[in-house]
């Protein structure tokens, strides 16, 4: 399968290349000019553009089966709570662009990585993590569920996936998988998010689903 990744230079995004190479799809990543670059595996290919330009990803697109979006806070979250990080629409605007290039060029496979406690999940999260989100990052959970709602309104084969606090583990292949999108958990690895994204792609019981991925 060819795989369009969006937002590949952030360790979610780095993980899900990974684990994409090792199931051996072609990959390619959809990147900004101006961002640090990593460097990616030689069998990655790279586009650089803006997602907020919709030729660039008209540019992008074509030849691909399936995107995942792994748009993420950034390196420094709490900047967004004191406005030096810029505006916090970039998650929402970069993935409704993207689902209408997906759209105008006929690719219908899109697995977008959300976070648990967005939408009907912020119920579920400790008392203390909401109090702590609310003050420092609640516009950034605005954008994503203004981000869930457009892929949840877009003409695709969609799979949002809400993972309970990320970590730099090792793939264990030991996580649970709510497809309700609402669950109590422990912190997930990006390994493992990135393992059940990969075999979900072809994985037609996960269309239309909202599943929160947590450890066991």
């Amino acid at each position: 399968m060819n795989v369009l990744v969006r937002g590949a230079t952030g360790g979610t995004g780095r993980a899900l290349v990974s684990a994409l190479l090792d199931a051996e799809h072609s990959v390619s990543v959809f990147s900004r000019a101006a961002a640090p670059q990593p460097a990616f595996d030689s069998r990655v290919r790279v586009v650089q553009g803006d997602a907020l330009a919709p030729a660039d990803l008209d540019r992008a697109m074509p030849g691909h089966d399936a995107v995942v979006v792994s748009l993420g806070l950034g390196p420094n979250p709490f900047a967004i709570r004191i406005g030096s990080a810029g505006p916090t629409h970039t998650v929402s605007r970069g993935t409704q662009n993207t689902l209408a290039a997906m759209e105008r060029h006929g690719v219908r496979r899109v697995i977008v990585v959300s976070a648990f406690g967005t939408g009907d999940s912020w119920s579920d999260l400790p008392l203390p993590i909401r109090m702590f989100f609310r003050l420092f990052l609640m516009a950034s959970f605005r954008d994503k569920e203004v981000q869930e709602a457009a892929v949840r309104q877009s003409n695709t084969d969609w799979t949002i996936l809400r993972p309970v606090q990320l970590t730099n583990g090792p793939e264990t292949g030991a996580y649970l998988a709510s497809p309700t999108g609402k669950a109590h958990g422990t912190p997930i690895s990006r390994a493992d998010v990135a393992h059940y994204a990969v075999h979900s792609l072809a994985d037609v019981s996960t269309h239309s689903a909202t599943v929160a991925l947590s450890n066991r």
